[in-house]
C-alpha cells in the first residue's frame, strides 16, 4: 500500500504540477481500546500531494487539496499491565474453571497506517496576488486509517492455558465536512509565509473482526499548518512554470466519540471512551505550477 500511495502521488504531481511533501514527526493515540487510558506515541512518516490554494481563471474563487499517506512506527502501551482490565480478565479465568491460572495483561503495540484526503472550494475575501490572499472555503474529505494491535515482544508471557490479545487490525473509515481558512503573505519577491486551519465534522465506521466490533461513530477533525514557500519562474521556452520549495509544520487531530473495542479475546466489557489520534509533523516539499 505504501509503494502504491507514493507512486500515485508522484504521478499526480507530474500531471498536475502540485507540491510533493515528505513529513516526519510524531503520532499519538489515546482511548477506544480496552486499557488504553494513557496517551502513547511514536514516530510517523507522511507522503503528501498538496495544492494549498489555486485560483480559478483569474477570479477570487479558489480550490485546494491534500492527499496524504501516513505510516507510524510501533507505539507501545506505557504501562506494563492493563490495570483497568486485569481484574475482569482474571474473573473470566475463574469462571472458566481455571482458578490456578492468572492472566497477565500484556504490554501492547499499535501501528497506524492509512490515507487522509481532503478538497476545498472557496473564495478569497482579500486577493492582491497569488502570494497575498485571505480566503474561506468549504472542506470535504475522507480518512481511511487502520490500527494494527499486537502484544509487545517485551511483554510478560500470558497463561499458557488461554492465549488472549492476539494480533488484530481495526479499520476506520470516516467522511468529513467542514470549513477552512487559508492565507498567504509575501515577505520578499521570492519568499512567502502561508498558513491554514480546518475544522470538520466526521462520521464513519469502525470495524475489528477479532473483537467482533462493527459500528458507526461520529466525531470531529481539526487541522492547522504554516510554512514558508520559496518560488521562482523557470524559463523553459513555451512553458515557464513557477517552481517552488516549501518547509512547514502541520498538526492533525482525529477524534471519534464513544468507542469501545475489546481486543482481549476474552469477551470483556470495555468502557466507552473517545478515541483520539493525532500527528505533528515537519514537512519538506517541492513542486511547480503553470
Amino acid at each position: 500500500m505504501k509503494k502504491i500511495a507514493i507512486l500515485s502521488i508522484l504521478v499526480a504531481n507530474f500531471a498536475f504540477g502540485s507540491d510533493v511533501q515528505w513529513g516526519h514527526g510524531t503520532m499519538e493515540l489515546k482511548g477506544g481500546f480496552l486499557g488504553l487510558n494513557e496517551t502513547i506515541s511514536g514516530d510517523v512518516n507522511t507522503y503528501s500531494l498538496v495544492e494549498e490554494h489555486k485560483n480559478l481563471l483569474g477570479t477570487n474563487v479558489f480550490y485546494g487539496y491534500n492527499f496524504t499517506y501516513f505510516d507510524s512506527k510501533k507505539m507501545k502501551q506505557l504501562q506494563k499491565e492493563y490495570n483497568a482490565g486485569a481484574s475482569s480478565a482474571n474473573s473470566f479465568v475463574k469462571k472458566s474453571g481455571l482458578d490456578s491460572k492468572t492472566i497477565k495483561i500484556p504490554e501492547m503495540e499499535y501501528r497506524l497506517q492509512g490515507v487522509d484526503a481532503g478538497v476545498t472550494l472557496g473564495y478569497d475575501l482579500l486577493h492582491n496576488s497569488e502570494d497575498n490572499y485571505l480566503g474561506l472555503g468549504l472542506y470535504a474529505g475522507l480518512s481511511v486509517p487502520s490500527i494494527k494491535s499486537n502484544k509487545s515482544n517485551s511483554s510478560s508471557k500470558i497463561s499458557d492455558a488461554i492465549d488472549l490479545y492476539k494480533a488484530s487490525k481495526t479499520d476506520i473509515s470516516t467522511y468529513k465536512i467542514g470549513a477552512g481558512v487559508y492565507a498567504q503573505k509575501s515577505l520578499t519577491p521570492f519568499l512567502s509565509l502561508y498558513s491554514n486551519a480546518i475544522y470538520a465534522y466526521q462520521s464513519g465506521n469502525i470495524k475489528n473482526d477479532y473483537a467482533r466490533s462493527d459500528f458507526d461513530a461520529n466525531g470531529n477533525y481539526f487541522e492547522v499548518g504554516a510554512g514558508l514557500k520559496l518560488s521562482a519562474k523557470a524559463n523553459m521556452g513555451i512553458l515557464s512554470p513557477r517552481v517552488y520549495g516549501t518547509i512547514g509544520w502541520k498538526y492533525r487531530k482525529w477524534q471519534v466519540d464513544d468507542v469501545s473495542i475489546d481486543i482481549s479475546g476474552g469477551s470483556l466489557k470495555a468502557p466507552k471512551s473517545n478515541m483520539q489520534f493525532s500527528s505533528n509533523t515537519f514537512n519538506l516539499g517541492f513542486g511547480y505550477s503553470f
